[in-house]
């Protein structure tokens, strides 16, 4: 049974590399139900993806976070330990997403087709010469720009014959990375 995303709740999390090309299949029930035991309030789902909307049981700030923070580890240790699936689970707090999508609007980049535009959340935010050295980067006609825990990507013909690519980024960057395209983030941040 289908459920609602949320439109009450503080975080998402976002699971990277599941539901994609037919790999690391993972039924949005079964995703839910592995965020619910940890300890994920009012756990929804939203596109089939890897994206989860839920609440935590604190007021927003720094310890709110810190919660979702757990959560996402638990998230990830279940998802390896019932399903042998080794991906990376990071959380956004709503006011994350909001500025990002601020941030995205300031970019001289911004603008054209929205699935050509990414926003990759890190784990960590980048240092300043790592995040130098991913905008330096001669990626051709892509273009990034770095921003703590945000790197917006603007392809110029698609994502996965760029030069920026997730892993590059995570080289670069030294730090997990998971990404959704301006249509996802817009989506996401609309019931966030």
């Amino acid at each position: 049974m289908a459920v609602a995303p949320r439109s009450d709740h503080t975080h998402v999390l976002l699971v990277r590399g599941i539901n994609v090309g037919g790999h690391a299949k993972v039924p949005m029930a079964h995703l839910r139900r592995i965020a619910t035991a940890a300890d994920a309030l009012e756990a929804s789902t939203i596109l089939n993806s890897g994206n989860v909307l839920f609440r935590v049981d604190r007021q927003a700030g720094p310890q709110a976070d810190a919660d979702a923070w757990d959560i996402a580890y638990r998230v990830q240790s279940a998802l390896e330990s019932e399903l042998g699936l080794t991906v990376t689970v990071i959380p956004a707090s709503r006011a994350e997403l909001a500025t990002a999508l601020a941030l995205h609007g300031r970019l001289g980049f911004a603008g054209g087709e929205d699935r050509l535009t990414h926003l990759a959340l890190l784990a960590e935010p980048a240092g300043p010469e790592q995040a130098e050295a991913l905008e330096t980067l001669d990626a051709g006609e892509d273009r990034c720009a770095v921003s703590g825990r945000f790197v917006w990507l603007r392809y110029a013909n698609a994502s996965h014959s760029s030069k920026l690519s997730l892993d590059r980024i995570e080289r670069t960057l030294g730090t997990r990375a998971t990404a959704r395209n301006l249509l996802t983030v817009r989506r996401l941040a609309a019931v966030a």
